[in-house]
């Protein structure tokens, strides 16, 4: 990669992370636990 950041080897590692990365958009993920409950209340 670092010799040819052009060559073969490297675009075949580029596409292949590419793939990688959407595969890891597509997740879904829960961040409920990640925030605070909120609650609005009349007072």
């Amino acid at each position: 990669m670092v010799a040819d950041p052009h060559g073969r080897i490297a675009g075949l590692y580029h596409d292949m992370a590419r793939q990688v990365a959407i595969r890891i958009a597509k997740l879904s993920r829960d961040m409920s636990s990640k925030f605070p409950t909120i609650v609005v209340q009349n007072t």
